[in-house]
């Protein structure tokens, strides 16, 4: 038989509801935040969301860490879904599980696998860019995508590197499709 322990929303001095389900030192506090549970986590702001894992950290308004280890949503509307040490750092920004994900982009994806970085480009921040998996990728600028592979680098507006290995695609609309160091660049 298995017993489903649930707790009462909690309403502070300053009049926000928020909720935790259990766990160990978790802290939640904001405006209708919940902690479901888990070790060592903090959901801090309005709507935030942790669903459990460890040391896990939601600190924007909106933000949501289902689960995983060492995570971090930290602006509105971020989300990391999974995985250990993964980072959305901009709004909108979503990591979606792996290991050691950087996301330092607008409205930006990295969809998983390991140590691949969206960048931000001097003062101005990326903005729509993807990276779907694979390990290494740098990925920065505008509409830009990596799918795959190892080691590949995209830059500039609308630039792709499909897969392969240590690949770059640069400039305006450039694309390289597979295979090992390849370039792109200029434009169209």
């Amino acid at each position: 038989m298995v017993w489903l322990s649930v707790s009462a929303p909690f309403v502070s001095a300053a009049g926000n509801t928020f909720w935790t389900g259990g766990g160990v030192d978790n802290t939640v506090s904001g405006s209708f935040a919940a902690l479901v549970g888990g070790a060592n986590n903090t959901a801090i702001g309005d709507y935030t969301f942790i669903g459990g894992g460890e040391l896990n950290s939601a600190q924007g308004d909106y933000a949501v860490v289902a689960g995983g280890s060492l995570n971090v949503a930290n602006a509105k509307d971020t989300v990391v879904a999974g995985g250990r040490t993964n980072q959305a750092v901009l709004y909108g920004a979503v990591v979606s599980g792996g290991h050691e994900n950087f996301n330092n982009g607008y409205d930006s994806v990295v969809g998983g696998g390991y140590n691949n970085i969206i960048a931000q480009v001097g003062v101005n921040a990326s903005k729509f860019v993807t990276v779907g998996g694979g390990t290494l990728h740098a990925a920065s600028g505008y509409g830009t995508s990596i799918l795959g592979g190892s080691a590949n680098v995209v830059t500039g507006e609308h630039t792709t590197v499909a897969g392969g290995a240590r690949n770059t695609a640069g400039g305006i609309g450039s694309a390289v499709s597979a295979g090992v160091e390849n370039r792109a660049t200029g434009a169209w």
